[in-house]
């Protein structure tokens, strides 16, 4: 059995946010009427825990949970961060099918291309330094 390489503190809250996630798919009232592409896949808000809130991102074959932490009070901003959350997960999930469709990567494998982790940590950043 693997470890996951998170604090026990996050693996509690990303289990929450994954149970969420089912509950809401399982309603299936997740998705706009006539969304298309990343807004097709955005999940958005699934619950909070501590300081943190959990986020879902949604395709075919693949889900998303993300952590973010809490610290936005006004509302506006909240939406405006949201939108970005939406934006830097199409664009990790684009990372991910590209890492995928390399026919030199181990299939079922972990991930272990480079240009794959400084993507996200470029993502991540960017996301941050707003």
């Amino acid at each position: 059995m693997e470890e996951w390489p998170c604090r026990l503190s996050f693996q509690f809250i990303l289990h929450s946010a994954c149970h969420r996630l089912y509950e809401v798919l399982a309603e299936n009232k997740w998705k706009a009427p006539g969304a298309v592409g990343m807004d097709a896949c955005w999940v958005g808000y699934l619950c909070s825990s501590d300081n943190f809130r959990a986020y879902g991102y949604v395709t075919t074959n693949v889900r998303y949970v993300t952590l973010v932490e809490d610290s936005i009070q006004n509302a506006q901003d909240q939406i405006s961060r949201d939108a970005e959350l939406c934006v830097l997960m199409s664009n990790a999930h684009r990372l991910y099918t590209e890492s995928l469709l390399n026919p030199f990567a181990p299939l079922h494998d972990k991930i272990t291309s480079k240009r794959f982790d400084s993507g996200v940590k470029s993502l991540v950043h960017q996301y941050n330094g707003r």
